[in-house]
């Protein structure tokens, strides 16, 4: 449960910090959330207070449509400051142990990185790996999603 909620929690937080769209946000909850993206941090909360651990999943996209909605790479950004975040987080909470991995998807699939633990010391050089090699990932024809989600369940399913 925790590794789905944080790969949807990442999925999640990347689409926001990507693009928001018009009805996705919600003056009921802070920051403009929707009801279910309000769930969804509630839900990474609740695993953040009561897991010994937790998995985050980089899926990042990196199919030939993203030289136009994403033509500056800000996808590398993102993701290098959630990994920082995540290496502060663990400094929060002591016995929490944080790892991180991903893949890259178009038509196939390729491992952007294996499981990574992070902490306060080396999240900010894990983060530099992320973003380096997502700069410098060719992009590729065809967006599969299904191939995707597969890698993404494979790697999850198969830690320790």
């Amino acid at each position: 449960m925790k590794r789905l909620v944080a790969i949807i929690v990442a999925t999640f937080l990347l689409t926001m910090g990507a693009v928001i769209p018009s009805n996705a946000t919600d003056e009921r909850h802070p920051g403009g959330l929707s009801d279910y993206g309000a769930e969804s941090v509630a839900d990474l909360t609740t695993c953040l207070q009561t897991a010994d651990s937790l998995d985050v999943f980089y899926l990042v996209d990196r199919s030939e449509s993203l030289r136009v909605t994403d033509e500056n790479k800000e996808r590398a950004s993102i993701i290098e400051q959630d990994v920082r975040r995540w290496g502060d987080i663990g400094t929060l909470r002591p016995g929490l142990r944080i790892r991180v991995a991903g893949a890259f998807f178009s038509q196939t699939t390729s491992e952007l990185s294996d499981w990574v633990t992070i902490d306060g010391q080396n999240s900010g050089s894990v983060a530099k790996q992320f973003r380096d090699r997502i700069k410098n990932e060719p992009l590729q024809n065809y967006t599969n999603w299904e191939a995707g989600l597969q890698a993404a369940f494979n790697k999850v399913s198969k830690t320790n």
